[in-house]
């Protein structure tokens, strides 16, 4: 509206991307509830509604938003004649609203519960628990969203840098070759990663190599692996790079707890949960038992039971957990965990005493 308003006098609707896609399948504007809370601040949680308030106070057209809002497993439509000769889909498929990817994701794993919670080991780290009441954290720490699971609500934490650090590591500190294969050089970093003593003889790295959002919200935050001696090798600091969303996520949990939100459990979803090493360093910063299927597929498989249940195929949402197959359960260490309960506080800290400086580089001190 501001910086190109031809093109906001020429809007119609605006749609995320798989709902525009809904829309061409079926000629339906609709939006999940999941989804609709990334239309911010224009969605109205309590009211389940878009805010007529906040569209006069910033003079939006509200007739810019989808037209409906609903739960992710509603069928919202068929495939349409059109559509069907344009993509080869049967005509009369239905179709559902489905969810936002990460949510979606940890639904996969399982995650349908109050006070069961996934950690998505992406190139970002993506937390979430489920509450059986929406409960928002005042000071804005953590995220607030709608499950896909209808009257479940989620607190999110969101770490910008997780895999994407292993991924700037391998590129830049690894030296690799045309035979080496991505799954034999990780595994390879996690032996070593294994064989140094938790703590990382200690090492502490700050994961805001991109900045970070939640809990902090400081797009000027920095990178920084602290402590570092002679003695320290490539392996500690790998090690220490594993270490650290495992200390985000404590901070995330930590600030759950405040609330009166309690995680009894963590789904291990996506790539980086294949490592037992990374696997296990976690669950001994959080001493919270983690869960790992080697059957979870992911986004994908989340979004096909919630076809299943708008068609009726699962009687519930709970079913999901049929599909896991045989888990891996990782147990925290309690030894470890008093002695990362240390270094964990000097972790909050050390953003603390670090971040006039961090904006001092930025150029906004």
């Amino acid at each position: 509206m501001r910086n190109e308003p031809k093109t906001y006098e020429q809007t119609w609707k605006i749609l995320n991307a798989d709902k525009f896609l809904i829309f061409k399948l079926t000629g339906r504007t609709v939006i999940d509830k999941s989804t609709a809370v990334l239309y911010a601040p224009f969605y109205d949680i309590n009211q389940d509604r878009w805010s007529s308030e906040i569209a006069e106070l910033t003079n939006v057209n509200q007739d810019i938003f989808p037209g409906e809002i609903v739960d992710s497993s509603v069928v919202v439509g068929e495939v349409s004649l059109n559509a069907s000769r344009d993509t080869g889909l049967f005509a009369g498929t239905k179709i559902i609203a489905g969810g936002p990817d990460a949510i979606v994701s940890s639904f996969s794993a399982g995650m349908v519960n109050e006070g069961e919670s996934a950690f998505m080991y992406g190139t970002t780290g993506c937390w979430f628990l489920v509450n059986d009441k929406p409960i928002i954290e005042p000071q804005g720490r953590l995220v607030f969203a709608p499950h896909v699971v209808p009257r479940k609500y989620l607190l999110c934490g969101i770490m910008i840098s997780t895999g994407a650090l292993v991924r700037w590591f391998v590129d830049n500190f690894v030296e690799t070759s045309r035979m080496d294969n991505k799954s034999n050089i990780l595994e390879k970093l996690d032996r070593e990663a294994g064989s140094i003593n938790p703590v990382s003889d200690g090492l502490i790295v700050l994961p805001f190599f991109m900045g970070e959002r939640t809990p902090i919200w400081d797009v000027n935050a920095k990178g920084v692996i602290f402590g570092l001696t002679l003695k320290h090798s490539r392996k500690h600091v790998y090690r220490s790079i594993l270490e650290a969303p495992g200390y985000g996520l404590r901070n995330h949990i930590e600030i759950a707890r405040s609330m009166g939100c309690e995680a009894k459990t963590i789904f291990a979803v996506d790539g980086g949960a294949k490592s037992r090493t990374w696997r296990q360093i976690i669950t001994d910063i959080t001493g919270i038992p983690q869960i790992y299927s080697k059957r979870h597929l992911g986004a994908p498989f989340g979004d096909a039971f919630l076809a299943g249940i708008g068609v009726r195929i699962f009687k519930s949402y709970e079913c999901i957990k049929n599909f896991l197959g045989e888990t891996e359960i990782t147990s925290p260490n309690l030894s470890n965990y008093d002695l990362y309960g240390k270094y964990y506080r000097l972790y909050l800290e050390l953003y603390e005493k670090t971040r006039e400086t961090m904006h001092a580089i930025s150029g906004n001190k």
